[in-house]
């Protein structure tokens, strides 16, 4: 558990700095895109968790229809310091990505998307907060 500790915090850091490097140049097929990363913990805090179901109908009512062209999520196992009790909590999360082709452009409106679902989860399901990273990145679909 130590060395994810360890090292789950140089991965937030180096995909923070990743995210203002300038857009790149890449070679075809690739083309410039930016990758959207949101990291939602499942724990409830009146007790139990989020269900598959819900989690499920929070994708299709919330994801799908802001991203029609598709995403990701992947199951995770998250760690995040609690506000009141100051005390590192361990819970079962979802990572969802979302990887938006062209330039500043697309990325701005996606962006604005990304922050609607953080804010619409963070009140479905009480929640102090939903992380979110932005890279820039080349694609090929």
């Amino acid at each position: 558990m130590t060395a994810c500790r360890t090292i789950f915090p140089a991965l937030l850091l180096g995909l923070a700095l990743a995210s203002c490097a300038p857009a790149r140049s890449c070679a075809p097929p690739f083309a410039q895109a930016t990758s959207f990363a949101l990291f939602f913990g499942r724990s409830l805090p009146s007790g139990g968790e989020v269900t598959e179901s819900e989690w499920r109908g929070f994708l299709d009512s919330e994801v799908a229809p802001r991203f029609p062209a598709g995403f990701t999520t992947v199951p995770a196992r998250g760690a995040w310091r609690d506000a009141a009790s100051g005390r590192t909590l361990a819970e079962r999360s979802e990572v969802l990505e979302i990887v938006v082709p062209g330039g500043e452009g697309q990325a701005r409106a996606a962006r604005a998307a990304v922050e609607d679902i953080a804010a619409s989860y963070r009140r479905r399901f009480a929640q102090e907060s939903v992380l979110r990273t932005e890279r820039s990145v080349c694609a090929a679909f």
